[in-house]
């Protein structure tokens, strides 16, 4: 299995800057996103004057049955942080670690079980699956336009 580890900067799973290990994705997608200068437009014949500045690498991650520990784990080291730092496989550098910020989050449905050993009564929760979408802070120097 992959290794996906997520820098603490806070210190909550360990020591502060220690990396954390969280479990691989079931879904990596690598979305790649051209920028253009301001200038880039259409004319009225529909044709394209275009300039590119650069192109950002990101990724939409997708992880199906979790527990709410996990959940809780990867969303606290990603979730209103400006930055975060993770070891993750690059499309155009393979294993590596780079900056990147959340934009967005989706946490599908919760499954409650109970049940009984004896006398202890157990809760457990479980989550259908978890997506974020993470944009990285630097653009790749290989895709520069």
């Amino acid at each position: 299995m992959a290794n996906f580890d997520i820098r603490d900067d806070t210190g909550k799973y360990g020591l502060v800057g220690d990396y954390i290990r969280i479990k691989a994705p079931i879904e990596y997608k690598p979305i790649l996103a051209t920028t253009s200068t301001e200038d880039s437009d259409r004319t009225q014949d529909l044709v394209m004057h275009n300039t590119p500045m650069g192109t950002i690498v990101g990724y939409d991650m997708k992880w199906g049955d979790m527990s709410t520990e996990d959940v809780r784990m990867i969303l606290d080291l990603m979730v209103n942080k400006s930055s975060f730092n993770m070891h993750h496989f690059d499309i155009f550098d393979g294993w590596c670690y780079k900056d990147f910020y959340a934009s967005n989050f989706s946490v599908e449905g919760v499954r409650l079980r109970q049940y009984r050993r004896g006398d202890t009564l157990y809760n457990e929760e479980s989550w259908k699956g978890l997506t974020i979408n993470i944009r990285p802070i630097f653009p790749h120097n290989g895709v520069r336009a």
